[in-house]
Formats: C-alpha cells, structure tokens, sequence
C-alpha cells in the first residue's frame, strides 16, 4: 500500500473518533485525553494523517519530558547520581489497517528522534525512553535500537548519542 502521509501537531479538525490501533486504552487517550493535556502543557501529541484525507488519523504518537532513575541507566559511559534527563515517548499508536507496513510507526519514531534531537541542543536531554505497553511493541522498539533498561522489562530507552551514531553511519 503506498501512502503519502504528513506527521503534524494534533489539532481539533483531525477526527479522532473513528481512529482505532486494537488497543482502547490508545483509542480513549487520544479521543478524550490528548488534547486536554496539550492544552495544559502536559505532554504534547501528534498525528499522522494521510494527504487524501487531511482530517483522518492514521496515527498519533505523545511525548513529554521526564527523567530515568540513575540506578536503572544502562551506559557504557558514567552518569550522574540523580535522574537522567530523557524525552519520554508516552504512546505511540497505528491504526489497525496501517500496522505492519513498515512505514507510519518507524516513520512517526524517526520525528521523535528530529524532535529530541532538536531540544537536546537546548537543554539537558540524554535519552528518549520508553514503556512499551506489550512484548510486542518492546520488540518493535528494540528493532528500533531501544535497549532495556535496568527497571522493568518494557522499559527501555535510546540515548542520543547512539542514536545520533547511527544516523551519521
């Protein structure tokens, strides 16, 4: 299936209603809660709609700020004693028609990596974490070059530096 596709910040014109990834937490997340934490700076979210259909949502991924507990760090480098500061992607969601195409999750991942990138040149960003909410999103994300941190199996992270390695070759 091939798909011209843009990735903006969520908006009230996108309908979210009819969006659905299989899992009604991500479902009810965007539909009820997405724009109220924008509004509120908690975290920030943003959609993947196709060109064809600008106001349809193919899928959606938030991120906020946080930080990693320095005991759960995995480096080969040494940190500081007190939490890390990370870019923390809080859900990332595709619609079940568009799953499995290798195309709207790896792509909606590659803007995370341009934004942290972008505020890592600003203030202190180590790393983006993550807690795959499933073995096989923790799977996805591992093929992403995410590895697991130290306090949970679903909880894992990219430092920068790696990610900034691999883009650079």
């Amino acid at each position: 299936m091939e798909l011209d596709w843009e990735i903006v910040p969520l908006a009230t014109i996108y309908d979210v209603r009819a969006f659905d990834c299989g899992d009604e937490n991500l479902n009810l997340y965007i539909r009820q809660f997405a724009g109220h934490h924008a509004k509120r700076r908690i975290s920030k979210t943003f959609a993947a709609f196709p060109l064809d259909e600008p106001s349809r949502v193919i899928g959606y991924f938030t991120i906020a700020t946080g930080s990693v507990a320095a005991d759960a760090a995995v480096s080969d480098e040494s940190l500081p004693r007190h939490p890390i500061p990370v870019i923390h992607l809080a859900r990332l969601a595709v619609a079940t028609e568009y799953q499995g195409l290798g195309t709207i999750g790896p792509g909606m991942l590659g803007e995370v990596y341009d934004i942290a990138l972008r505020l890592s040149e600003e203030v202190g960003c180590y790393a983006i974490d993550v807690l795959a909410k499933t073995e096989r999103a923790r799977r996805f994300y591992e093929r992403q070059g995410f590895v697991q941190l130290k306090d949970g199996d679903l909880h894992l992270w990219l430092r920068l530096k790696d990610l900034r390695a691999s883009l650079h070759g």
